[in-house]
């Protein structure tokens, strides 16, 4: 992830496509992504499986990150073009 970032920063790639790798590998780690750019299809505690936006860290400045970040969508836009129904959830409401 380090040689991607620096790429990233030294603009050689486009910075949306890190964001992305991170989400991605935070995700995999059980752990909040930054970027709102993963969904997944799991099972919560309340015993419902569904698709989710994987939980992401401070939900309510993630729309500002992606803009810096250079996605050209919302987290909300974002899920509703993967066919989730976004809303904000928790590491503690999922099954892992």
């Amino acid at each position: 992830m380090p040689v991607i970032k620096g790429a990233a920063e030294r603009g050689e790639l486009p910075y949306h496509l890190y964001a992305m790798m991170l989400d991605r590998y935070l995700m995999d780690n059980n752990k909040e992504q930054v970027y709102g750019s993963q969904g997944a299809y799991r099972t919560l505690k309340n015993g419902k499986t569904q698709w989710i936006i994987w939980p992401t860290k401070d939900a309510g400045s993630v729309n500002a990150r992606r803009k810096k970040a250079g996605f050209d969508s919302t987290v909300e836009a974002n899920a509703h073009a993967l066919g989730i129904t976004y809303r904000k959830i928790s590491l503690k409401e999922i099954r892992l």
